[in-house]
């Protein structure tokens, strides 16, 4: 199944950006907890004693979609605690789109995430007028 389950964060404040971004983390989380209890349930009714943790994190993860546009990056991107929060969710989603950001916006993305996790994939694409 390719469906996503897509937050999308597009908040006029700071404050509220911080907000949302918690709460997104924190669902996204208690689901994979979720996820892999149930995988892991599945798996011992099988009597399957393979490790799946991995099968799982990138199973669940997937399923998870953000969705920044690009008047709250500014705000994620003027704190570390949301340039962190940025990280950990990039980690755990299945796919993150910033929609009307500058070009400089989508360079600072890029080494940001991939400065604390160069496994995941980035693309900054643009239509070419202000890039």
């Amino acid at each position: 199944d390719e469906t996503f389950e897509v937050s999308i964060v597009n908040e006029t404040a700071s404050d509220d950006t911080l907000a949302q971004l918690r709460k997104i983390l924190g669902l996204w989380q208690a689901r994979l907890i979720l996820f892999r209890e149930l995988r892991e349930q599945r798996s011992t009714n099988r009597s399957d004693v393979s490790d799946s943790s991995s099968f799982v994190r990138s199973e669940a993860r997937s399923h998870f979609a953000l969705v920044v546009d690009g008047h709250t990056l500014g705000f994620i991107l003027s704190s570390d605690e949301q340039r962190a929060l940025l990280v950990r969710l990039s980690q755990v989603a299945g796919a993150i789109v910033l929609c009307r950001v500058s070009p400089k916006q989508k360079r600072e993305v890029v080494e940001l995430v991939c400065e604390h996790d160069s496994s995941l994939i980035t693309l900054a694409i643009g239509d070419g007028a202000n890039d």
